[in-house]
C-alpha cells in the first residue's frame, strides 16, 4: 500500500512540475513568425468547437474566424483553426502554450497549414489579441501563459530564457505594416 501511495505521489510531483514548466519553445520574432507563415489574417472568432480527435485519444479544439483582412497569403472569408485542448463532456484537457479563443475576440493570427489543417505558428506567439478602447489607437496584444522561451544553440537544444516572457504590446497598424513588410521580402 505504502509503495502504490509513493508512486501515486510521485506521478503527481512530476505532473505538477510540468504544468508548473509549461510548453518550452524557441522564441519567434516577428520576422520569425512571417517567414514561416502560410497566412497572416486579421478577422473576429465566430465560433469554436472541442471534439475528439478521430482516434478519441485528445481533445482538439475547431475555432471558426471571420476574416476581415489578409495581412499575407490569399485566404478569403473564414479559416477554421485546429488547436490541442478544450472541453467535452466535462473533460477539460489544457496543453500549455496553446492560444485560447473567445468568441467575438479581435485577432491577428500567423497561420500555417498541415494536412489540410490551419495551425497557429508557435503556439501562443502566433496569435495576437486587437484591443480597442475609445479614442485610442487598437493596439495587438499576445499573451505567452504557459510558455518558456529561449534561443536554439549551436547543438539544435534551447537555452531556456530565465526570465518570464514579456507580452508584446504594440500598434496595430504599425504592427502589420511590419507584417506586410515582411511578407514582401519572401
Amino acid at each position: 500500500m505504502k509503495s502504490i501511495f509513493a508512486i501515486a505521489c510521485a506521478a503527481a510531483a512530476l505532473c505538477a512540475a510540468a504544468l508548473a514548466f509549461g510548453a518550452v519553445m524557441v522564441k519567434l520574432e516577428t520576422k520569425d513568425l512571417a517567414g514561416q507563415a502560410e497566412e497572416v489574417v486579421v478577422g473576429k472568432v465566430a465560433a469554436a468547437k472541442a471534439q475528439w480527435d478521430d482516434k478519441k485519444t485528445k481533445i482538439i479544439t475547431l475555432t471558426t474566424v471571420q476574416i476581415a483582412e489578409t495581412v499575407k497569403g490569399d485566404l478569403k472569408g473564414e479559416v477554421v483553426v485546429r488547436t490541442l485542448g478544450g472541453e467535452v463532456d466535462g473533460l477539460a484537457q489544457l496543453v500549455p502554450g496553446m492560444p485560447q479563443f473567445t468568441k467575438d475576440e479581435e485577432v491577428v493570427l500567423f497561420l500555417k497549414s498541415e494536412n489540410k489543417t490551419w495551425h497557429v505558428v508557435g503556439l501562443g506567439q502566433g496569435k495576437y489579441h486587437v484591443l480597442r478602447e475609445k479614442d485610442k489607437e487598437p493596439v495587438v496584444v499576445n499573451s505567452l501563459t504557459g510558455l518558456t522561451l529561449g534561443k536554439q544553440d549551436d547543438k539544435g537544444g534551447v537555452t531556456i530564457d530565465k526570465a518570464a516572457p514579456a507580452p508584446i504590446n504594440r500598434p496595430l497598424k504599425a504592427f502589420l505594416d511590419e507584417v506586410r513588410a515582411l511578407a514582401a521580402k519572401k
